[in-house]
Order: structure tokens, then C-alpha cells, then sequence
């Protein structure tokens, strides 16, 4: 049996999953970033015990306070997009379910839709100017994001450093990134890396 400690502000920091004989109760108010109960994800939302299916009430015992699912950005995201928060074959952070050459983590972290053949927005321009788009949730949430530069392509060529970023312009869940290379114009290229530093985020 798992007893949890009122959240007073709504600020939820970790997540329940159960299964099995794993019950949970609690008596007033608690905030979650997820919960997932015998495997199915429960969508983020605001629940009293009347809310859930009979088979979800199973795991949940004398539940007289509400219960506030928050989820994290990218739990979200998966359930935006695929209809669970848990990553699956086709919702795993390296997972690249549209055949379009960009894995789930890099969609998430440019705001696009991992079902759609989209591809990241992101330029070169002739003055060593890299603008990329990238998605404010996934950037408040932890996910780096490393514009690197190379003037052979070679794997072990590729460097960051000398690079300058700022945020030119901000729409609703975007903002607009210009990055400044290192170096005089000419051939050079760049590119941008995302890497997830949350924890359980992957990377």
C-alpha cells in the first residue's frame, strides 16, 4: 500500500506506476507527473476516484482527495502523439516512426509532429549565421541543444566551440535560435545536436 503526503502547491516532482497487488490511497490532494496503472498511462488531468474505469479503481483505495496527473514535457509530447506516455517501438526517444530521418527526441525538441513528414527548421546562412526553431517546453524541461560546425564533414571533426547563440524571435511554443560560427565564410557546415539531460528522458 503506497500512502503519499498532501502537495499543497500542485507542483508534482515524480511519478506512480502499479501493477499487480500494488495499491494506492491517499486522503486529500496530491499532484503526480504521471501514473500508470497494470501498464496503461492515465492522461494528464485533474481525477476524482470516480473518474477512473472500474479496472483502474482496483489500484486505487480510498482515493478521497483529487488527483492531478501534470506529466513531463515529453510524457506530454508521447501522448499528444501516440496516446500513452510510455515509450513503446514506435514512441522510444530513438525511434523514427515517420521514416523521415529524425528521431522521436530531435522531434520533440523542434515542436514537430513525429507523424508527419516534417523536417526540422534549420538554416545556414552565407555569413556563418545557423537559425534553428526549437520547442520552449522541451528546452525548459532539459534538453540541450549543441550547434556544432566541421569543414570536412569527418566524424571526429565536428566542434562547438566558438559558437554564440541568442533567441531572435518567440511564437507561442517556439523560439527561434541564431547561432553564430566561429571563422570566415566559406565551406563549413553545421549542425545541430539535442540531447536529453532530464532524468528518464533518454538521450
Amino acid at each position: 500500500m503506497l500512502n503519499l503526503s498532501p502537495v499543497s502547491n500542485g507542483d508534482a516532482s515524480f511519478g506512480i506506476t502499479l501493477s499487480g497487488s500494488g495499491r494506492y490511497t491517499n486522503d486529500a490532494a496530491v499532484a503526480l507527473v504521471s501514473l500508470i496503472l497494470d501498464g496503461s498511462s492515465v492522461a494528464r488531468g485533474t481525477y476524482t476516484h470516480a473518474d477512473f474505469t472500474p479496472a483502474q479503481q482496483a489500484f486505487l483505495v480510498k482515493t478521497t482527495g483529487v488527483i492531478t496527473v501534470t506529466g513531463t514535457a515529453i510524457e506530454n509530447w508521447r501522448f499528444d502523439h501516440f496516446g500513452s506516455t510510455v515509450e513503446t517501438t514506435i514512441s522510444a526517444n530513438n525511434a523514427d516512426p515517420n521514416d523521415d530521418g529524425e528521431t522521436n527526441l530531435l522531434e520533440f525538441a523542434t515542436g514537430q509532429n513525429p507523424q508527419a513528414n516534417t523536417r526540422a527548421a534549420a538554416s545556414l546562412t552565407s555569413d556563418l549565421k545557423f537559425i534553428y526553431v526549437r520547442s520552449v517546453a522541451a528546452h525548459s524541461s532539459g534538453i540541450a541543444y549543441v550547434v556544432q560546425w566541421s569543414d570536412t564533414l569527418a566524424a571526429d571533426s565536428w566542434s562547438s566551440v566558438g559558437v554564440s547563440e541568442e533567441i531572435i524571435a518567440t511564437a507561442g511554443n517556439q523560439e527561434t535560435v541564431r547561432a553564430v560560427l566561429p571563422g570566415q565564410a566559406g565551406t563549413r557546415f553545421a549542425r545541430l545536436r539535442v540531447v536529453s539531460v532530464a532524468p528518464g528522458g533518454g538521450g
